[in-house]
């Protein structure tokens, strides 16, 4: 087993796409930042990462290059948490794959 290879995904979208995920990873704060419409070629990056001392995984966001300050302050967010606050808009893995791909 060689948990050194990653696995990567890269889908598009349009801008009015990407403040719906930015609105989703607000929630209400969204009109505290500041932020502007998605200029053209904006990106949101989602990274996994797994703590090394306790196995936790967590998923670190940047928008345009910039980590996003979305979570308490922090720029990273429990995996756990973020599957919690999306539980409403998640959809199973299968049915992506059906619908989506």
């Amino acid at each position: 087993n060689d948990d050194t290879n990653g696995n990567m995904m890269i889908t598009s979208c349009h801008d009015d796409s990407l403040i719906a995920v930015l609105c989703s990873l607000y929630g209400e704060n969204i009109f505290d930042c500041n932020l502007e419409w998605p200029p053209y070629g904006s990106y949101i990056i989602f990274e996994l990462w797994k703590d090394a001392t306790n196995d936790n995984k967590y998923v670190k966001v940047s928008y345009n290059g910039e980590p996003l300050q979305a979570f308490d302050g922090k720029d990273y967010i429990d995996l756990r948490d973020l599957e919690q606050q999306w539980h409403d808009i998640m959809i199973g893995e299968a049915l992506f794959f059906n619908e989506c791909v």
